[in-house]
């Protein structure tokens, strides 16, 4: 996470650069991997700060454990039991784990957006 970090602060404009993900992370260190790649590649509506880039995701391992960020929550009953059913279903399932980035990158956006 660290030379993500570090690589995000660089000056990469006349940059080619590849990215081979090895690296297992919980679930805001996900998000915040997948911020940092989009601030490095671009979106349709930004320019990346890399000027070509490649990345390289097989390696990166989402890792469910109690430093997600359903604990300590106030959340409604709903998520929280979904979130749970969720979290016991990503041990054998890969789909539940895709579906708890997709739940805690809704609750984020919730959250940051006041709702």
């Amino acid at each position: 996470m660290a030379d993500l970090r570090k690589l995000a602060d660089d000056e990469l404009a006349s940059t080619v650069l590849r990215i081979r993900l090895d690296i297992t992370v919980n679930l805001q260190e996900f998000r915040e991997v997948e911020a940092i790649l989009a601030e490095l590649k671009g979106t349709s509506a930004t320019h990346g700060k890399a000027g070509v880039l490649a990345i390289e995701r097989s390696g990166l391992k989402l890792e469910i454990d109690a430093g997600d960020p359903f604990v300590n929550q106030a959340l409604p009953e709903v998520v929280n039991l979904t979130a749970a059913a969720l979290r016991e279903m990503a041990r054998t399932r890969p789909e539940a784990k895709h579906a708890l980035v997709v739940l805690q990158k809704l609750l984020h956006e919730a959250h940051a957006g006041g709702c």
